[in-house]
Formats: structure tokens, C-alpha cells, sequence
């Protein structure tokens, strides 16, 4: 009968662990006092840090080699803790006699109801005691810390040796993702005859537990109305294509951790660096719940935050934020940042967990941005990220722990998105050999709507802005510039093969130019001349493209389309009269 019962004891409280902290394995050796097993944890990041600290002890009759009543009892300063916690719930899980730390029936989960109101019960009560263990609320207990090994990036297991039977507490600290703090049982299990043996009690060994953990990541996506036009609806990509003055919607996805209930560190905040090319608009921020398809048409925003309340309490729980924007002159910096400290943006959460709790597993975060005077073409191979911004999340990693200084820990995930521009130079020379390059042609630059090379009936030439000393350089103008053109003017120069007029700020598409005065002393041209900018890698619209255009040199070499035009001097007439009419 006492079998029975300490192996129906011993099965209840296998099962007072949540799915994601169930243990395991085979049978192995007799069971005494003394009697050693191993753990092994799996699913965790190499290099990562794992703790296991004894909550329980086993009592064992060493005659019998059979679990002794009461089988399992709190050590004593677990068993202190909750004696004295004011969470009544979790006092119930030890004997209310003074000095006595056995552990209660009330701690077994039902099979039934394994994910459900108990197991959601005993998964909190082991928070709560990582919580107490971190912040040393409960110290002394036997703890053994092993680093998790193989090569960075693999997913591993590692078995920590030479324990005592008992229940144990897990904790996991380094690496990337979140871990949940974990129970694993190394318990006395009773093995069925065989081979006309007896059956007897063994420890159970390695007992495995699988950490369960949150992988966060950032996705960025950026997206213009053209490149959406040209790609058939692929409307977030990794770049887009644009002019100066064109505005693009940049789309941020991020993973809303599952923080313990009772975590110390719950630090979570998304922040986004622009190049300097880009001028930040407006920002909204969005939760996403599974099924939704992340669509902002189907989302609400989340409650901005105002004066550290919810605008709308009818609304549930308060899901709101606080989004920071530099003020004028300053600056906003990320948390606990290692590299790039000053953003654009940052949206901060305080109460990410009850953003995860209403259902949300993403945040959705989308903001738009307009070409400025200051975007970049690019202008050699090697440079092809000159627009690019970089979107970062930061949060607390170990939800439990401080660095030395008492501050938290910071990861951080991030992604990026390239915008480019293009330009067009022009070639001016005369017609001879040795060319002469010519200053003084004007020009002007029409889109060509039609791409057909003719300038539409009532077309208006691009306005553009002198670059510098006016040395030939120009890019397109912003609306609210007063000192815009709609003509722009070659200069000379030294080398008849080198440009003489640079244009900036366009986007992938098809122009004409239009010579509107020749230099002096040359003819006009009667027609117009055609240039079309196309991406260097623009074959498939969806592949990412380098910045650079397609020219008649190979490779592309930078973000301009050239072309070389000529101008001729008027020819002489032939004349008549002098000596040969007084001969004839």
C-alpha cells in the first residue's frame, strides 16, 4: 500500500509540470539517498548560461530503496518563503505544521487539466519563485550553472551532472531569446518486472526538460507607389525607388515577447535610424493578432499614450505607448544600446506583457518618410547602401536578471531597407575630332509619361536646384524651394569624354531632354533626346536592386545614365565675284 501511494504521489507530481516543462526518460539506477542523476535541457542557444537550483528533496528508506513518506519536501528555504508569502494560493503547497516542509496534494496538477486554470496556476508559481530567487528573496539553495556548448547560432542541449533527486528549477540567461523558467523532475519511478526479475524503484536519469523561449525579430519593409505599380502588387520590399520629394511608407513587424508574469526586466522598445536622404513624417502604431494577416485596414491602433493613461479606458487593457521624437536640436536614444544610440523614433512599452496577454503577437509600426535634398545617388560599387536605415528592437533578455551595476540586460534585433536615386550626366561637346567640350547649353527635363520620346501637349519641365558653386551640378528641387529652375546649364571643361551637366534626385523612368539654347555660336538641335533609367538588377522587378543603372559601360559602375550630345557650327555658303568675272 505505501507503493502505491508514494507512486501515485510520485506520478501526480510528474504531472505539476505545464507542457513546457515536462521531464522524462528511462529508468536507470536503484534508488537510495544518496542515489545521483543527470538533467539534460534542450532547445537552447550555444553559449547560453543554465542554472538549476534544488526546490525539493526526496526521502528515501535506504533498506527498501523505496521513497519514504512524506516523499518530497521543500528545502528549507524555499519552504520558509512560502510560509511567509502573501500569495495565499501558493501557501497552500506545503504542510501548515510548524518545521514541517512536505510538500501538499494541492501541488499535483490533474491530468485533466493540464492546460488549463492549474497549470496556468503552477507555470505563474514558478515565476514567482524565479522572481524570489534573483532578487534573493530565497537564497542558499544548491545550484549548479554549466555554459551550453557547440558552435554560435546552433540550437543545443546540455546535461548537468551529479544531482541529488528532487525538483528542480531551471533558468536560462544569455543568448538572444527569452527563456520561461522551467521545472524538471529527477525522481524515483518504479520500474515493472522483467525477465523474471522483481520489480523495483529507480531514479530517473537524464530527466529532460524543453525550454520553452521567445525568438524576438524585426522585419523592415519599405514601399513607394511606383515600384508597388511595377511589381504587380508586391507592395513591401527591401527598397524603394524614388525622387526627391517623393514620400514612402516604411512597415516595421516585430515579435511581442511572452515575459514571465513575475519578470524583473520586461524592457521592449522598437526605434527606427533614418539616413540623412529622408525626412520622417507621420508614425502609427499597431498590434497584430494571429489570423489577422497583419494588415493595418483590420488592426486598430494601439492607445497612444497621454499623460501616462489610457485615452480610451473603455476600450480593455491598456495598450498604449509612449513615442518619442526628437525635439528640436536633440536627439532620442535607444536603451542599453551597444552600437547606433541616436534614432529617429522610438516607441517604448511599459506593458508589453499585457499587450501579449490581450491576444497581440506582433507589433506593427507604420511610418512615412520623404526624400530630402540630402538623398544620395550612388556613385561607385562599393557604396550601394547610402539611403539605408536600420530599424531596432531592443528588450530585456534575461527576464530575471541585472548586469554587476544593477542595470538590466539588452539584446538587440534589426533590419534594413534601402531607397535609392538616380541621376542622368550629359556629355556636351561639338562635333569635331578632337571634341571640345561646350559650355552655355541649356536644357530643360521632361518625365516621359508615355515613354513614346515625345513631350505630351502642356507637359512642365522638372524644376532643379544649382548643387554647390553651380559647377554643372544640379539636383531636383523641393516644392517649397525659391531659387528652383526649370533650366539647367552646361559648363566646359578639360576632357571632352567627361560630363559637363549632373543631374540628381530622379527616379527610375523614361525623360527627354530638350536643348533650349546652344552654346554661342553653335546650332540648336531640332530634335530631343531620350534617356531612360533603369536599375542595374532590375531584370526580375521583385530582385533587390544595387543602386546602379544600366549603361553602355559594363558593369554599371554608379546611380547615372549617361548620354553624350553634339552641337554643330552653321556651314558657309558658297559666294560669287573677284578676279574670275573681270577675266571672263
Amino acid at each position: 500500500a505505501l507503493a502505491s501511494l508514494c507512486l501515485a504521489l510520485a506520478l501526480t507530481l510528474c504531472l505539476t509540470l505545464p507542457a513546457w516543462a515536462a521531464g522524462g526518460g528511462d529508468a536507470g539506477q536503484r534508488i537510495t539517498q544518496d542515489a545521483k542523476g543527470n538533467i539534460t535541457v534542450k532547445d537552447v542557444e550555444s553559449g547560453v548560461k543554465v542554472h538549476v537550483y534544488q526546490l525539493m528533496t526526496v526521502n528515501v528508506d535506504d533498506t527498501a530503496h523505496q521513497p519514504q513518506m512524506p516523499v518530497y519536501s521543500w528545502v528549507p528555504s524555499v519552504g520558509d518563503w512560502l510560509k511567509g508569502n502573501a500569495n495565499k494560493t501558493y501557501q497552500g503547497y506545503i504542510s501548515k505544521v510548524e518545521n514541517d516542509y512536505s510538500v501538499t496534494e494541492n501541488f499535483t496538477l490533474p491530468e485533466i487539466d493540464e492546460n488549463g486554470t492549474k497549470a496556468a496556476e503552477i507555470a505563474a508559481f514558478y515565476d514567482s519563485l524565479a522572481a524570489a530567487i534573483r532578487n534573493k528573496t530565497i537564497t542558499g539553495l544548491t545550484t549548479k550553472e554549466v555554459e551550453a556548448g557547440g558552435t554560435p547560432g546552433q540550437t543545443v542541449s546540455c546535461t548537468i551532472s551529479d544531482l541529488s533527486m528532487g525538483n528542480y528549477l531551471v533558468l536560462i540567461e544569455g543568448g538572444m531569446k527569452i527563456y520561461r523558467p522551467s521545472a524538471v523532475n529527477l525522481v524515483p519511478v518504479w520500474k515493472e518486472e522483467e525477465n523474471g526479475q522483481g520489480g523495483e524503484w529507480v531514479i530517473s536519469s537524464p530527466a529532460e526538460v524543453t525550454i520553452k523561449s521567445s525568438e524576438l525579430t524585426i522585419t523592415k519593409k519599405v514601399k513607394d507607389a511606383e515600384t508597388y505599380n511595377a511589381n504587380d502588387g508586391v507592395e513591401e520590399l527591401d527598397y524603394a525607388q524614388v525622387a526627391i520629394g517623393d514620400t514612402v511608407t516604411y512597415i516595421l513587424e516585430a515579435d511581442v515577447p511572452q515575459f514571465p508574469a513575475d519578470a524583473i526586466n520586461k524592457g521592449y522598445v522598437i526605434s527606427d535610424n533614418l539616413p540623412d536622404g529622408m525626412t520622417l513624417e507621420t508614425v502609427t502604431v499597431y498590434g497584430v493578432k494571429p489570423g489577422s494577416g497583419g494588415t493595418t485596414e483590420t488592426e486598430a491602433p494601439l492607445t497612444l499614450k497621454q499623460d501616462g493613461a489610457n485615452t480610451d479606458p473603455a476600450a480593455g487593457p491598456d495598450l498604449t505607448y509612449t513615442l518619442t521624437t526628437p525635439t528640436a536640436g536633440g536627439t532620442v536614444s535607444r536603451p542599453g544600446a551597444e552600437g547606433t544610440k541616436t534614432v529617429n523614433f522610438k516607441v517604448e512599452f511599459s506593458n508589453i506583457v499585457d499587450i501579449y496577454k490581450a491576444g497581440y503577437t506582433k507589433v506593427k509600426i507604420t511610418y512615412t518618410a520623404t526624400a530630402n535634398a540630402g538623398i544620395k545617388v550612388v556613385d561607385k560599387h562599393d557604396n550601394t547602401h547610402v539611403n539605408q536605415n536600420t530599424a531596432y528592437l531592443d528588450y530585456n533578455n534575461n527576464p530575471y536578471e541585472k548586469k554587476t551595476d544593477g542595470t538590466p540586460t539588452w539584446k538587440t534585433a534589426s533590419d534594413t531597407a534601402d531607397v535609392y536615386t538616380y541621376g542622368i550626366k550629359v556629355t556636351k561637346t561639338d562635333d569635331q575630332t578632337p571634341a571640345t567640350p561646350l559650355a552655355g547649353a541649356e536644357f530643360q527635363v521632361y518625365k516621359d509619361e508615355d515613354k513614346d520620346g515625345k513631350i505630351n501637349e502642356g507637359a512642365t519641365p522638372l524644376n532643379f536646384v544649382a548643387v554647390g558653386n553651380n559647377s554643372g551640378t544640379y539636383r531636383v528641387a523641393v516644392s517649397s524651394e525659391n531659387n528652383k529652375t526649370d533650366k539647367v546649364t552646361t559648363i566646359g571643361g578639360t576632357s571632352a569624354t567627361a560630363p559637363n551637366l549632373t543631374l540628381s534626385g530622379l527616379d527610375v523612368g523614361d525623360y527627354i531632354l530638350k536643348e533650349t539654347k546652344a552654346p554661342d555660336g553653335y546650332n540648336l538641335p531640332s530634335r530631343t533626346f531620350s534617356v531612360k533609367i533603369t536599375d542595374g538588377t532590375n531584370a526580375d522587378p521583385v530582385t533587390d536592386p544595387d543602386g546602379l543603372v544600366d549603361t553602355d559601360k559594363s558593369p554599371a559602375q554608379d546611380g547615372y545614365n549617361e548620354i553624350a550630345i553634339t552641337n554643330t557650327k552653321g556651314f558657309t555658303l558658297p559666294t560669287t565675284g573677284g578676279m574670275g568675272t573681270v577675266l571672263f
